[in-house]
């Protein structure tokens, strides 16, 4: 119920805040985000309203997780399949289905977008991530009005997640995606093992201000990645 002011965009995402969220879309613009979504692999028609830049779409589990699909996969989308292949009661093929694809977006930027949610589960609103598998690991908590529905996607090195918790009669609930649907995914994960992310050497990393407006000389400031093609540095060696 307050305005956090100007910050990084990999903060906004990890802190879950709506008000910065909605503005970046608005500049972006709705089209273009309605074409992004899309891109992810969701198939279904977006109205282009300014809800959808908080997850107000209508979409299942396996839709949402055809699009983290995306993201995992460094900007290879691959429609999802509920079946590899058919064979016959000793083993042998009868028919199989080949991995399907492309690529959709540039692997560079995804890594910037896999950072930011890496942040979600290391100091976000799914840190608890971190305290209890280690990491990193990319994760997003989301919830709807009213708590209607908990959301949560993860992923590590292996395996992609989507969890869902809601009523069949669409009523509220006193849980959140991060007090519902994130304990589900932890118990699965520690069931299944966690394989951590590998370290990405496609971005820069250069030091901002404690704003998080504006690039820092030197070596002082946090930390932040950057799409090599949108900064142009000398490297210091920081």
């Amino acid at each position: 119920r307050k305005s956090h002011g100007t910050l990084p965009m990999a903060d906004a995402l990890a802190r879950s805040l709506n008000q910065a969220t909605a503005r970046l879309g608005m500049k972006v613009g709705l089209e273009n985000v309605v074409n992004t979504f899309q891109q992810l692999g969701l198939k279904k028609e977006i109205p282009p309203y300014p809800s959808i830049l908080l997850g107000a779409v209508d979409a299942s589990p396996l839709e949402v997780a055809s699009m983290y699909q995306t993201i995992a996969s460094q900007g290879f989308a691959t429609p999802l399949r509920a079946i590899e292949a058919v064979t016959t009661a000793r083993g042998s093929t009868l028919s199989s289905y080949a991995i399907e694809g492309e690529q959709r977006f540039d692997p560079q930027k995804i890594s910037w977008l896999r950072y930011g949610m890496e942040q979600v589960a290391l100091r976000g609103t799914a840190k608890r991530l971190d305290k209890e598998l280690g990491g990193p690991l990319a994760a997003k908590t989301g919830t709807s009005d009213d708590q209607r529905d908990a959301w949560f996607a993860g992923f590590d090195n292996r395996y992609l997640g989507v969890m869902w918790v809601g009523r069949d009669d669409n009523q509220p609930m006193p849980f959140a995606g991060s007090s519902a649907a994130l304990p589900i995914w932890l118990n699965t994960f520690k069931q299944v093992g966690v394989e951590p992310l590998q370290p990405d050497s496609e971005l820069i990393w250069l030091p901002i201000d404690k704003q998080g407006n504006q690039l820092q000389d030197g070596c002082s400031g946090k930390l932040y990645p950057f799409v090599s093609e949108r900064v142009q540095v000398q490297r210091n060696g920081c």
